[in-house]
């Protein structure tokens, strides 16, 4: 070993130098380690280019789209820090910036890498890439002011390691158990199986997460508890033994806290207790026995279950697991008995968690109302929207369980719902967009906006373009503490439920056929473009009463988003894109909803990325604003389902159609739509064409396998989206 000189390397020196050698003005980086994360800025400059760092991550890859073409518009130099990530989602999202760049494969960024910046470098094995994420400069700081600097292979990677966590120089040999001793000795955490090797590496507090995240514990020392908090845990593991095995309980759940089954008599549990501390332990045992009165067990148990019986005398231990069984038991049948009411209101009383219970048996009484409903026919619009209510709060239950029984007995009762749902449609649409009981797109306008700006000096019209009223609950609870909520529910969109129909009669509270016959613009060509003109013209606000920001949540245009924010005018309209963009396509590439798995899935990812991304400028606004109160008109134009039974539709022209709707004809009506003839246009408040809507599961495509989420059509989730009253 060398000595090394007193430079300082600091991180974002040692990024510096690694990508000095890169001459593109894109660069894919496997970033996987999270170290281009840890920089103090996102921008690193080098003897090329001045890049931006922004951060790919599969579960946020709206968020990364947007702000990459943002970049790439003003001819920015990028660095793509590929976080979370897997080769096939990667082609299938960034290929077009991988072709265009001509890029083969991202270039690997590790710890070890960014050993091999410093003056005089460290070259060492990668086996201390998982120690050496979080804590580089210490480590270079470490080596510095004991003078090491050199070539290491993987033994003495790890011996220096070794010297690093403890501070004790293990490079003179010293065997195993001795290490192990002497390691503990200096007060280390515990000890882990270094990359399979046989040497056992003490970690110290700083290292501890890492450790226990992505390395096993070693087998012989697995029993070792090394915590009084772990040491309690077991004493009371044991002691829900004891008390389970007075009144017959079932034991197997035990078999988890051993790594071999425990023996008819449990004596193994109990003489692996005794050897890890005998006097604590012994001391809680035998106080836990004479807690324990059994005969009052027995007694109670002669006229119920023993799960029953024994939920009073539980430690949490025994609870969770009786709660656990019990679920599982309502989940299978998909019915409450009695026996799992007394369970539920034993655990109550004794005070343990029964959240997870709870929610099973109101899943279950929920579902077998609903189930029972929508086997009648149903009509009318307003019971359809109580009914949509019930089943997206279901849904959020079935996730919370997090069954996967559950979830899909709850598919099967969605989509036979839908489909009902669908069949009102097509029997009733006509009537319910002629009923004034009825809310539907045209009517927000009067029924929200205009009579928000009567009532509050400052009303923010804010859109979430494409969000879905289950995506609504799950971002609720965000906006509750900052925002009063007087009223939200969802209202019934017009067809179709495609942006430039449904978002421009919202917002003029004119129909398709009447903003088409006044403007004399063609809807889906012109898209949304004269919308904030619109918008002024139908609420008779101009200049600077009325401000408008589209889009309003990607990291480029948040700046002017807070000028509107500050300023003194009466409306004040943001239009957010993160959940319809999910049901598009980005760079020619499929979109993303193809790859998800069951509507969990789409459920989860917008209500996850609003609460990242979004939700802080949000509940920023009374804050910001100049007005002490006002209000807010949270509305999203509609939301979207999955379609995979592809229809082929003659005379289809894809350039003035959705997959979920088709206009032009002429028409005969397909299998799985609804069909509205020219000769009806008026009837329906549509301009002068033939519109085909595909409901349910349909598709209109011109291509083979189309499976993703998509709207335009007819579906309880495209048509049934979310309109809420916020003030503050």
């Amino acid at each position: 070993m060398n000595m090394a000189s007193a430079k300082t390397d600091t991180f974002q020196e040692l990024v510096t130098g690694f990508l000095s050698d890169r001459a593109s003005p894109v660069v894919l980086i496997d970033d996987q380690y999270g170290l281009l994360g840890t920089l103090d800025n996102n921008e690193i400059e080098t003897e090329h280019h001045e890049y931006e760092i922004i951060t790919y991550d599969r579960y946020r890859y709206l968020d990364f789209r947007e702000e990459y073409e943002s970049s790439r518009e003003t001819g920015q130099p990028i660095v793509v820090a590929l976080y979370i990530w897997d080769s096939e989602q990667l082609t299938a999202e960034l290929g077009d910036i991988i072709d265009e760049q001509g890029i083969s494969s991202p270039v690997e960024l590790t710890p070890t890498d960014l050993l091999r910046e410093v003056e005089f470098p460290l070259i060492l094995d990668a086996v201390a890439d998982n120690y050496l994420s979080e804590q580089i400069e210490d480590f270079i700081s470490f080596c510095k002011w004991n003078g090491i600097t050199g070539r290491f292979d993987r033994k003495e990677t790890t011996e220096l390691l070794l010297y690093y966590a403890s501070k004790v120089d293990f490079r003179n040999p010293v065997d195993v158990n001795n290490q192990y001793k002497l390691a503990t000795e200096k007060g280390i955490f515990e000890t882990s199986d270094f990359d399979g090797t046989d040497l056992k590496i003490p970690v110290e507090d700083v290292l501890e997460t890492e450790a226990k995240s992505r390395l096993p514990k070693v087998a012989e020392f697995a029993p070792v508890l090394s915590t009084d908090e772990e040491r309690r845990r077991f004493a009371n593991a044991v002691w829900t033994v004891r008390c389970l095995d007075s009144v017959g309980q079932d034991l197997d759940w035990v078999d988890a806290l051993l790594e071999s089954p425990p023996d008819e008599n449990y004596s193994e549990i109990l003489d692996l207790a005794l050897e890890l501390d005998p006097d604590r332990f012994q001391n809680q045992i035998d106080q836990a026995d004479r807690d324990i009165d059994r005969e009052s067990l027995r007694t109670r148990a002669e006229n119920s279950t023993p799960s029953e019986a024994v939920t009073g005398f539980l430690l949490p231990t025994a609870a969770s697991s009786i709660c656990s069984q019990t679920v599982d038991s309502i989940v299978e049948a998909l019915k409450v008995e009695t026996s799992h009411e007394t369970v539920l209101t034993e655990l109550q009383s004794s005070n343990h968690d029964v959240d997870k219970l709870s929610k099973a048996i109101d899943f279950t009484n929920r579902f077998a109302s609903i189930d029972e409903e929508i086997d009648g026919e149903i009509s009318d619009a307003n019971r359809w929207l109580g009914i949509f209510e019930e089943l997206s709060e279901l849904g959020h239950i079935a996730d919370e369980i997090n069954s996967q029984e559950l979830v899909c007995k709850f598919e099967n009762l969605w989509q036979r719902a839908d489909q009902k749902f669908c069949d009102a449609v097509d029997d009733n649409y006509l009537s319910w967009i002629h009923d004034s009981n009825v809310t539907l797109s045209w009517d927000i306008l009067d029924e929200y906006i205009l009579e928000a700006v009567e009532e509050y000096s400052t009303v923010y019209v804010i859109i979430f373009d494409g969000l879905r009223f289950d995506h609504w609950l799950g971002i609720r609870e965000t906006l509750n503490d900052t925002f009063c909520i007087v009223e939200d529910h969802p209202y019934v969109s017009i067809l179709p439920t495609a942006t430039p129909y449904a978002r421009n009669t919202l917002l003029t509270g004119k129909s398709p056929r009447e903003l088409e016959h006044e403007y004399g613009k063609y809807l889906y060509s012109v898209g949304n473009a004269d919308e904030e003109q619109w918008f002024r013209d139908s609420t008779g606000l101009h200049g600077d009463d009325l401000r408008y920001q589209n889009p309003a949540g990607v990291s480029g245009k948040r700046r002017e988003a807070k000028k509107i924010m500050k300023s003194e005018a009466r409306v004040k309209s943001l239009i957010y894109h993160f959940s319809d963009k999910l049901t598009h396509k980005f760079g020619g590439q499929s979109s993303i909803t193809s790859q998800l798995q069951g509507d969990r899935s789409f459920r989860q990812i917008p209500i996850q990325f609003f609460k990242d991304n979004i939700a802080h400028q949000i509940t920023q606004i009374p804050n910001i604003d100049p007005s002490d109160q006002g209000a807010i008109i949270l509305i999203s134009d509609h939301g979207a389902t999955r379609a995979d039974d592809e229809r082929r539709v003659s005379n289809y022209d894809a350039y003035k159609s959705g997959t979920r709707y088709a206009r032009g004809g002429p028409w005969e009506k397909p299998k799985g739509c609804h069909l509205a003839m020219d000769s009806a246009s008026e009837d329906y408040r549509l301009p002068d064409d033939d519109f085909i809507f595909a409901k349910h599961r349909t598709i209109l495509t011109n291509s083979d396998k189309d499976d993703r989420y998509v709207h335009g059509g007819i579906s309880l989730h495209e048509m049934l989206p979310p309109v809420a009253l916020l003030t503050w």
